[in-house]
């Protein structure tokens, strides 16, 4: 079990604001930067995703250019 997990089983954050209202406004913060994080990184993932795709078509583009190529000039008997 997480902290986070640990500690929503006992309390909320209204408890954590009453008690201790900067750590309670420190780790909303932290929160939701973790959040902005993710979510720049998940972006990252699929540029990177979209990126090699994108380099597989065109290899294959090619791979099958060339055959098609070479197909047509290739005669019988040469």
């Amino acid at each position: 079990m997480s902290e986070k997990e640990l500690f929503m089983s006992r309390w909320d954050l209204d408890d954590l604001k009453q008690i201790d209202p900067e750590l309670h406004e420190a780790l909303l913060d932290q929160e939701s930067m973790l959040a902005e994080h993710q979510a720049a990184m998940q972006r990252g993932w699929a540029a990177a995703l979209k990126r090699m795709e994108d380099e597989e078509i065109a290899r294959a583009r090619q791979v099958f250019s060339g055959a098609t190529v070479t197909s047509v000039r290739e005669k019988p008997g040469d």
